[in-house]
């Protein structure tokens, strides 16, 4: 449905189109967005973290639809990827096939999760069909996510390690920057991985409204370096007055405005393939709040690309 003059009094919800990938054909999908979730928490469970991400999906939903419609094409919603029986590992090569799908047929993918274990899943999918750019993934995170996988799993703070090691093995550029670090939620163990693996981050602190031109700088560099971009949030990078629904609330994060400065930034640039949103967890959530800011970042997404 394109927005016309009748379109001008409606909200989300009446502009999503619904299809099953499992048994739909997929029409083209230029300039067009796909919403498709990431219904799994046992990523955070594995790391022992409080369960509940895997209804964020769901709350997010109800924020979005809710919101008023200014886009320019309908969006259309492929459903729910699940994690049957603790089984992380099926999960994430159903999603990644998932997303493949939706990039191959020219969407701009847009992942709800669910635990941060959606990354690792989602950069798999992207690889399918960029098998050889110079992807760069920007993942904003108080965390760096980059823990060694115990025995072989996956769980909510392995992926971009196990990013690192797809890159290695298929000697390919790991292009990574984490913005939101914070310095006591990460050990030295982390900090050495991300040096010793060439990952670039920005601390939490230095993110403020009167620093942002300089980090704004500071991501072209990288931005120069790349193709393409696949942006990711995990929803802790924020402060907790913002964003109380999240499995390892952050009393020192930045607020909303100055992570949005970069977004946008990032955005414009115009190589953002597919994004994310992880760690929602609404049994933690006051009055919405953190679902809310998980609509407005998808809504602000689809403005800056014009969708």
């Amino acid at each position: 449905m394109k927005n016309n003059e009748q379109n001008t009094g409606t909200h989300w919800r009446h502009h999503i189109r619904h299809i099953n990938l499992d048994s739909a054909e997929l029409e083209p999908g230029k300039g067009r967005a796909a919403l498709l979730s990431f219904a799994c928490d046992e990523g955070v469970i594995r790391n022992n973290g409080r369960p509940g991400a895997k209804a964020g999906p769901e709350e997010i939903r109800n924020a979005l639809f809710k919101l008023a419609w200014h886009q320019r094409n309908d969006i259309l919603d492929t459903g729910d990827v699940t994690c049957e029986n603790g089984d992380l590992e099926s999960a994430q090569k159903n999603f990644s096939a998932k997303i493949s799908r939706l990039l191959n047929a020219g969407y701009f993918p847009i992942g709800i999760g669910g635990g941060h274990e959606i990354a690792f899943a989602h950069y798999l999918g992207i690889r399918d069909i960029f098998k050889g750019a110079r992807l760069g993934i920007i993942n904003f995170d108080a965390h760096f996510d980059m823990r060694i996988p115990v025995n072989g799993q996956s769980n909510s703070g392995t992926s971009f390690y196990q990013i690192a090691q797809h890159c290695k093995q298929h000697d390919l550029q790991f292009n990574y920057e984490c913005i939101g670090i914070q310095k006591f939620a990460n050990m030295v163990q982390l900090f050495e991985t991300a040096q010793n693996l060439n990952a670039h981050w920005i601390y939490a602190q230095d993110i403020t409204l009167t620093n942002i031109e300089p980090l704004q700088k500071k991501l072209d560099h990288f931005l120069d370096r790349v193709d393409h971009v696949y942006v990711s949030f995990c929803l802790d990078v924020f402060n907790v007055a913002s964003a109380p629904g999240v499995s390892a609330i952050n009393p020192l994060g930045p607020f909303p405005e100055t992570i949005m400065a970069l977004c946008k930034h990032i955005f414009m640039s115009q190589k953002v393939i597919s994004m994310d949103i992880a760690e929602l967890n609404p049994i933690y959530d006051v009055d919405f709040r953190t679902a809310k800011l998980a609509a407005g970042i998808i809504f602000s997404a689809c403005e800056w690309l014009g969708i």
